[in-house]
């Protein structure tokens, strides 16, 4: 499904999204962003309920998130949520979820990706362990009959495991957060990406979106004798501080896929 990336952020917008998470309350900061979305066409004009969830109501579509709204939130959102997701794990014409396709979306957080391409999709299967998360999940991807959120973490065991808590809610971690560690876990199912095809009843798989803060080698070792078509993964620097590319890279030419990396992103086709 090919969507447009947003165009890279330019000095005065980074100063600009900075200035309006400095505003003070949450009221205050969400105010700002509020007033920056309107003040230039490059930005998503987006407006803020504020209940359990924040909810941001953009380009026909509200999407809900944990309070507090992390700053790593603010610049996607401005730049709009659910097209700046979809594009950073497709490729047009390589790489993309396709009409009819079964996609597995791990590491949920709160549905952006699976919200992006589950109108195309024949069947989409979110995975996300946090609490807060989930229910996210839940709230963005009610009325699509072909969403399935699954509270669980994909990993190369099926069983329990705890959930490294972090402060922000998209670095709770199955090995360590990268940032913002609290010391503090919780029990949450794990599910083998084999085991998980079998329990929902799928035989195929399309497309797997993969970030799993540092756990991604372990996903790709549970995989078994699954064999998604295309895979895209966020290997960036936080499997101990370090990015698991090369070692993923390795294990999927292995296992038959012609990969390709952009930025932090690995993207992975199986060859026929």
């Amino acid at each position: 499904m090919h969507m447009t990336p947003p165009p890279a952020l330019k000095p005065w917008m980074r100063k600009a999204i900075r200035a309006a998470g400095d505003a003070g309350s949450e009221a205050d900061i969400l105010s700002s962003l509020t007033d920056l979305s309107r003040s230039h066409r490059i930005f998503a004009e987006t407006r803020f309920e504020v209940a359990d969830q924040i909810v941001a109501h953009q380009n026909d579509r509200a999407i809900a998130f944990p309070r507090p709204l992390h700053r790593e939130n603010h610049r996607t959102i401005l730049m709009g949520y659910v097209e700046s997701i979809g594009a950073k794990y497709q490729e047009d014409g390589w790489c993309e979820v396709e009409p009819g396709d079964i996609v597995v979306d791990c590491g949920g957080y709160v549905g952006g990706f699976a919200r992006s391409v589950v109108e195309i999709a024949e069947r989409v299967i979110v995975i996300e362990p946090a609490p807060t998360n989930y229910d996210c999940c839940l709230t963005n991807l009610a009325g699509f009959d072909q969403a399935l959120i699954v509270q669980a973490g994909l990993f190369d065991k099926t069983g329990t495991l705890p959930l490294q808590m972090s402060r922000r809610c998209v670095d709770h971690s199955l090995l360590s957060p990268d940032r913002g560690a609290t010391g503090e876990s919780i029990p949450v199912q794990t599910l083998r990406l084999d085991d998980l095809m079998g329990r929902v009843g799928i035989t195929r798989l399309d497309f797997l979106k993969l970030e799993a803060e540092g756990a991604e080698i372990e996903v790709i070792e549970g995989m078994g004798a699954a064999r998604p078509r295309k895979i895209s993964i966020d290997a960036g620097p936080e499997r101990y501080g370090q990015s698991p590319i090369a070692d993923l890279t390795a294990m999927l030419t292995e296992r038959g896929y012609e990969t390709k990396a952009r930025g932090h992103n690995l993207l992975a086709v199986l060859k026929s």
